[in-house]
């Protein structure tokens, strides 16, 4: 029998001026904490984060944080993922930053059919989020202050 390994992945980039000490270690807590509480409103086990899928998301959350145009920001091919665009000229908190990444992904659930279920791509984000199958993920996050910040995460199943 042939283990299949499925790569699951969102793509965030969030657009923020940042300009006080932001901690990365807390802010991915965060967003690992909420993206968990929205699986369990589905009875979906929560995810574990893997270290080896966040070095990937490091890596392309870089390179896309980096091209000189970031109006067409393009996919890794490494399965779905999906891009979350933010700006503001206020500083963002770690928790402020967590909770508009996770609530932006949950509020596809009004674009979700549920009378007929399954991969919906105006849902993608919801059904990612939520899809049974995953049980690992990883995120990258690259800033530049005054400029970009992306955040990518990578959600392995097995």
């Amino acid at each position: 029998m042939q283990t299949s390994i499925i790569l699951r992945s969102f793509t965030i980039c969030v657009l923020i001026v940042i300009s006080y000490a932001f901690d990365v270690a807390l802010f991915k807590n965060m967003l690992h904490e909420q993206y968990n509480f929205y699986r369990s409103l589905h009875s979906a086990p929560p995810v574990h984060m893997n270290k080896g899928i966040s070095a990937t998301a490091e890596r392309w959350s870089e390179i896309l944080g980096t091209q000189s145009s970031r109006v067409c920001l393009h996919h890794s091919g490494r399965g779905g993922e999906n891009l979350f665009f933010y700006w503001s000229y206020r500083p963002a908190t770690e928790l402020e930053l967590a909770t508009m990444t996770a609530k932006a992904f949950y509020r596809e659930i009004a674009l979700y059919d549920f009378s007929h279920p399954g991969y919906r791509k105006p849902a993608a984000h919801f059904t990612e989020m939520v899809w049974r199958a995953v049980s690992e993920i990883g995120i990258g996050l690259y800033m530049n202050v005054y400029k970009y910040v992306s955040l990518i995460m990578h959600l392995l199943s097995y």
